[in-house]
């Protein structure tokens, strides 16, 4: 593996957070760029090229980081990481509605969870209707007590 790079990517953000410096200053920061990022040169900075530098090196490290890697030739063939280069992808999918079987209940709690659903439901429905006028009403009352502690206005 070689220690310096032909390319690298330069972002708009990189141009963006510099558009306000003078042109000595861009021309300090471009050249850090470039050298950090193609011969990993440590740049010497000062003053605020060096604080914009120090933003910009996270994002460089990770581009240098995924060089090198990838400058390693991937996964080797039989690694779960290889992407499945050698296996074939049949042309029609299985038709297996018919041959499909029922398959053991995964989830402990599922039917528990179905039967208090059922539940509720059939209590909803045998429950009488309270019109909403009484829900109000009965909300009012509630409230009553709490008149003297927060005042009228609020309840």
């Amino acid at each position: 593996m070689r220690d310096n790079r032909d390319t690298f990517v330069f972002y708009r953000s990189f141009k963006e957070c510099m558009s306000d410096l003078s042109d000595t200053d861009k021309l300090i920061m471009y050249e850090a760029i470039s050298d950090y990022s193609l011969d990993l040169k440590e740049p010497h900075l000062v003053g605020f090229p060096k604080a914009l530098f120090s933003l910009i090196r996270p994002i460089l490290d990770a581009n240098i980081k995924r060089w090198k890697n990838g400058s390693k030739g991937g996964a080797p063939k039989g690694n779960s990481n290889n992407k499945g280069k050698n296996k074939l992808t049949e042309s029609q999918p299985k038709v297996n509605q018919d041959t499909t079987e029922s398959q053991a209940n995964k989830d402990k709690d599922k039917d528990d969870n179905i039967s208090t659903k059922v539940d509720e439901e059939s209590r909803k429905k045998d429950s009488p209707k309270v019109s909403l006028s009484d829900r109000n009403q009965k909300f009012k009352d509630e409230l009553t007590s709490f008149v003297e502690q927060y005042g009228k206005e609020m309840i």
